[in-house]
């Protein structure tokens, strides 16, 4: 008797999982709701020294830390340097 492989039923499971997050702004205390009309933008719209508090600016993949500061700001882009999400932590 031959066993099916039990990745191949976890992939499919994992994968619904992670689906892609909706580019939406909640709101929080780093005011990520004011950066709203930016998504879609350039990278180069956004201005870090307007922000009110600390920024973070995450590239496609990017590695990083996993502290909650509700008072930082995080700019996603792709890899055009496009602004896909704006998020708070």
């Amino acid at each position: 008797m031959r066993l099916f492989p039990i990745s191949l039923v976890i992939a499919p499971l994992l994968a619904a999982c992670m689906a892609d997050q909706p580019a939406t702004v909640p709101a929080n205390d780093c005011r990520a709701g004011s950066y709203a009309d930016l998504i879609g933008a350039p990278l180069n719209a956004f201005n870090a020294d307007q922000a009110a508090g600390p920024v973070r600016i995450l590239p496609p993949g990017a590695a990083m830390t996993m502290d909650h500061n509700p008072s930082r700001l995080n700019i996603h882009h792709d890899s055009g340097k496009r602004i896909t999400q704006i998020t708070c932590g």
